[in-house]
């Protein structure tokens, strides 16, 4: 995958506990994080913006039309290494 979608909050492995255990790996191999969470909270952002995987932090509800532009910018952004 080029993009993965990350709720921090779910049950058995919470999204900081995938982080701490994949997120290295996710960076090795150039796969972007989009965090998304119900929290709002500036510790959680700049918590999750640490990992170097975190390219994105959403809040939900997350617009659709806010999704759908931030899914063209990368689409346009990657368009050479989505093409191949």
């Amino acid at each position: 995958p080029h993009v993965l979608f990350l709720d921090l909050n779910m049950p058995i492995l919470d999204g900081w506990g995938f982080l701490d255990q994949a997120g290295a790996i996710c960076a090795e191999h150039q796969i972007e994080v989009w965090v998304i969470s119900c929290y709002d909270y500036a510790q959680d952002v700049e918590k999750a913006q640490s990992y170097p995987a975190v390219t994105q932090v959403l809040i939900k509800p997350v617009a659709l039309d806010a999704l759908k532009s931030l899914i063209q910018n990368y689409q346009v952004a990657h368009e050479e290494t989505l093409s191949t």
